[in-house]
């Protein structure tokens, strides 16, 4: 009767071992790079180009019964813009209140916050991620009521 022969169960479990090794550093060679990449893409996508972006303050009606001031905006620009600011100028001193969401290109719409102070010399309304793109209104160009 011949005798059968196999591997050992040590030499089994090590060329399993480098089976699994060497397709896990293939899987990665390929996988590392395109997740690099990809994530490069996706943040070019979400970057906006600043050089497009515009806002225009149309008008700003102050109240100073409810200390809110409502600014009739415009995206005047070629691209979308996320989330607004307006920096109030009081002389020596300047406060910053986020306003609005977003606004598409071409929209015109009212947006209001709450300011403290109602005797600010200049007014900065500008979009969160391009603040060079802005609009800057002086406080003989707001509209008092309630005053």
């Amino acid at each position: 009767m011949l005798a059968r022969k196999g591997v050992s169960p040590l030499v089994a479990t090590a060329l399993l071992i480098a089976i699994a090794i060497s397709a896990a550093l293939i899987v990665s060679s390929w996988l590392i790079p395109f997740v690099r990449d990809t994530t490069k893409d996706i943040e070019k996508k979400n970057d906006i180009d600043c050089s497009y972006a515009s806002v225009y303050v149309r008008e700003i009606r102050y109240n100073c019964a409810l200390g809110k001031a409502y600014l009739l905006v415009e995206n005047n620009g070629d691209v979308k813009l996320n989330g607004f600011k307006v920096n109030m100028l009081y002389g020596d001193s300047s406060a910053t209140y986020s306003v609005g969401s977003s606004l598409d290109p071409g929209v015109r719409t009212t947006m209001a916050t709450k300011i403290e102070q109602g005797d600010f010399t200049q007014m900065v309304f500008f979009p969160v991620e391009c603040p060079a793109r802005g609009d800057t209104i002086s406080a003989s160009n707001v509209i008092k009521e309630s005053c």
